[in-house]
């Protein structure tokens, strides 16, 4: 249960930026060119497509 938790002002900014991160691969998933590019990618790197969506978020790789 973590409903006592106090998160530091960090956590709370890492956690903001990964809401942000899941928005930019949900929105990229939708998008049916950047999708496709993703996938394959991501089957090259033997990875999934919303993970790689993720990770470039966090790099401020822009493909929208």
């Amino acid at each position: 249960d973590m409903s006592n938790v106090k998160w530091s002002d960090a956590q709370k900014a890492h956690r903001q930026r990964f809401k942000q991160a899941i928005a930019y691969a949900k929105a990229a998933m939708a998008e049916p060119k950047v999708r496709r590019r993703y996938e394959k990618e991501a089957a090259k790197k033997g990875k999934r497509p919303f993970d790689l969506a993720v990770s470039d978020y966090f790099k401020g790789r822009n493909l929208l």
